[in-house]
């Protein structure tokens, strides 16, 4: 595998990651090393693997090219976006106090739509879906939006109604059934994430904020958060209330119930988008 590294773009507990020019064109290139792995490391590694060089979806990252290096490094090749990341992205207008124009953000929630349903049309669940792991296309003007670090993914029993206790993601981003003990949890902790994305968009702050970890997991399971205000009755920001909207059912499975009924309404034509 032959390529030139032009920079450090990042640094992560799992390794590095350069800028590099590849086949005459700029990629990424992660780099792990394997002695710092433990056996669950292994196999979330390869988890991941499967699913960058196995899917065929447009908004999930993917794999170019794999390789052993001195036998001690992993170097994985991926396609560059020069746009960073949706947590970036947010960041950026959220220190200028400069609102994200809602065509942007349902043009990227359609993206996410469609990489999460391909995920659960394959029986996977993300898990840890959040500003960090979306990757944009453009900084200034974004128009395609990438899920990527499947590392924490995990596949779906045939059943497909409930899954597993496995206390996995990142606390802001969680849903009731994730944070709750003993609860078990489906693809709709996906959708829960996904509606916290959208909030944080519209509004450039978390739905959910607290002194500590469990006052916030309190919060999640009650749905203690400010509803979003339709100001300027923009008819985006209509249905964005309605998606990021929870009812008050004991069943925390039901909280999503208006979110997904509403999903599909942004995915016209060729991407409908439909979670039973």
């Amino acid at each position: 595998m032959n390529f030139n590294i032009i920079k450090k773009i990042s640094s992560g507990s799992f390794g590095i990651v350069y800028l590099i020019k590849y086949n005459n064109d700029y990629a990424a290139l992660k780099r792990i090393n394997l002695n710092d792995l433990h056996y669950d490391d292994y196999r979330r590694q390869l988890h991941e693997l499967n699913i960058l060089f196995f899917n065929s979806s447009p908004y999930l990252l993917k794999g170019l090219d794999i390789n052993i290096n001195n036998s001690q490094y992993l170097e994985i090749v991926t396609p560059y976006y020069e746009g960073g990341t949706l947590e970036n992205y947010i960041m950026t207008h959220k220190s200028c106090n400069k609102q994200i124009n809602s065509t942007i953000i349902k043009n990227l929630l359609i993206n996410l739509c469609v990489g999460i349903k391909y995920l659960h049309d394959n029986d996977i669940i993300h898990r840890d879906l959040k500003p960090a792991n979306i990757l944009l296309d453009n900084k200034t003007d974004p128009k395609k939006a990438i899920i990527i670090d499947f590392g924490v993914s995990t596949i779906l029993n045939n059943n497909k109604i409930d899954l597993a206790k496995t206390k996995i993601g990142t606390p802001y981003f969680m849903s009731p059934e994730q944070v709750e003990i003993n609860k078990k949890y489906n693809s709709k902790c996906d959708v829960w994430a996904l509606g916290c994305i959208l909030y944080e968009l519209v509004t450039l702050d978390k739905p959910f904020r607290a002194a500590n970890i469990q006052s916030l997991n309190i919060k999640i399971i009650k749905s203690d958060y400010k509803p979003l205000v339709n100001t300027f009755n923009d008819p985006d920001i209509e249905l964005f209330k309605k998606i990021t909207s929870t009812t008050k059912s004991k069943d925390r499975t039901c909280k999503v119930a208006n979110r997904t009924k509403c999903l599909h309404t942004l995915t016209k034509q060729n991407a409908l988008i439909r979670y039973k």
